[in-house]
């Protein structure tokens, strides 16, 4: 009984490896790209702002929090360990200034949070849109890197699957907050 059972958790590790290799994956946004949009800074790992412009023409800023993954905090006077490493690495992502965002079925979260995936444009980048553009997709990349765990809040869960395969991949290799284990 207990052969079967490390034998589906290698092979399903060895799916999820397989699945999260940016270099023989092409994975398909399946929603519908929204922006681009300046962004206007980072709040932390999973959170950043992003300039919009509301119904009055006015240009605003919005926060917008990332579906899918959390990253240790380093607001509201917590630092937690690997927060600013978090918060470096989608700065880092997002530097060129424009992103675009992939909502899911409930658009924003208790605090007034836009809840998106976020996509920098990016012609190496293994995420797909149906027009042949091609994009970094920061929840995965975050999630690859090992600086976040997967957080599944229903009923946004398009990409749970992928982004729950990523961080055991991260986890795997060691990386990020995993490197210690």
């Amino acid at each position: 009984m207990r052969r079967p059972l490390i034998l589906l958790a290698a092979l399903l590790t060895a799916l999820a490896l397989a699945a999260c290799d940016a270099q023989n994956a092409t994975l398909e946004i399946q929603g519908q790209l929204q922006g681009p949009y300046e962004v206007h800074r980072i709040t932390d790992g999973d959170t950043l702002r992003v300039y919009a412009t509301n119904d009055a023409g006015e240009t605003i800023s919005i926060p917008v929090r990332l579906i899918g993954i959390d990253t240790p905090e380093i607001t509201n006077g917590k630092m937690e360990a690997f927060g600013p490493e978090a918060a470096a690495y989608l700065t880092n992502l997002t530097q060129a200034g424009q992103v675009y965002l992939e909502l899911d079925i409930e658009p924003y979260d208790r605090y007034d949070r836009l809840l998106a995936y976020v996509y920098v444009p990016d012609p190496t980048g293994y995420w797909a849109a149906a027009d042949g553009r091609r994009y970094t997709q920061a929840n995965h990349a975050i999630a690859l890197a090992g600086l976040a765990q997967p957080l599944t809040i229903q009923p946004n869960s398009r990409y749970s699957l992928t982004l729950a395969a990523a961080v055991r991949a991260a986890r795997d290799a060691r990386r990020g907050m995993w490197a210690d284990l």
